[in-house]
């Protein structure tokens, strides 16, 4: 039973502590662009539903910078 319990322990250490691991080692790099009308939009679609969730009354005014996740 000790050994089992050990096991699941580890197992549960590992399951949170990875994720956490790896997204560390990935870096976010910003792009050119952001004035482009499709980038625009996305932020105002990314604004529009977070105001759908939260009932907020955030307003879009303009992206000042964007970011890529590097692969």
């Amino acid at each position: 039973m000790r050994t089992c319990s050990l096991l699941i322990i580890i197992a549960a250490v590992v399951a949170v502590a990875y994720p956490v691991a790896t997204s560390a080692q990935v870096a976010w790099y910003p792009i050119g662009g952001i004035n482009e009308p499709h980038v625009q939009e996305l932020g105002r679609w990314a604004v529009a539903e977070h105001v759908k969730q939260a009932h907020d009354g955030l307003k879009f005014i303009k992206e000042p910078h964007v970011q890529e996740l590097g692969r």
